[in-house]
């Protein structure tokens, strides 16, 4: 009887671990889902916060700049007027029309400067 009660205990604690892995692998998956969605926002939000501060600088003329604080790790590239950001580490991209020319690129995060100089947007860190 009591050989027989320990088996049973052991089936009951097998099935409950057996249910618990699969919840915890659940919600492991969810939290990647999460993660990911939350550093696109962050991505876009830096890449809108980035190219309104450009085309604020281009449309106020020579000698303005802007200060902006980036989230997130971002490349810069481009020509002529065309603007493209990229997320670095991921596979967002924001490509985007400038006033003017764009004299600058490379990969940037923290506080970066806006800069126009004679017609051309740099960013500068």
């Amino acid at each position: 009887m009591k050989g027989q009660l320990t088996i049973e205990y052991l089936l009951i604690t097998l099935v409950a671990l057996t249910l618990l892995s699969f919840s915890l692998h659940a919600l492991i998956s969810a939290n990647n889902a999460q993660q990911t969605s939350y550093h696109k926002a962050l991505f876009l939000s830096d890449a809108s916060d980035l190219s309104h501060a450009m085309k604020e600088v281009c449309v106020l003329g020579d000698g303005n700049s802007r200060k902006i604080q980036l989230k997130t790790e971002v490349e810069i590239s481009g020509s002529g007027n065309t603007l493209t950001i990229n997320e670095v580490g991921g596979n967002s991209t924001h490509t985007e029309e400038l006033p003017c020319e764009l004299s600058s690129s490379g990969t940037f995060s923290g506080l970066v400067y806006v800069k126009n100089d004679g017609g051309h947007v740099s960013v500068e860190k």
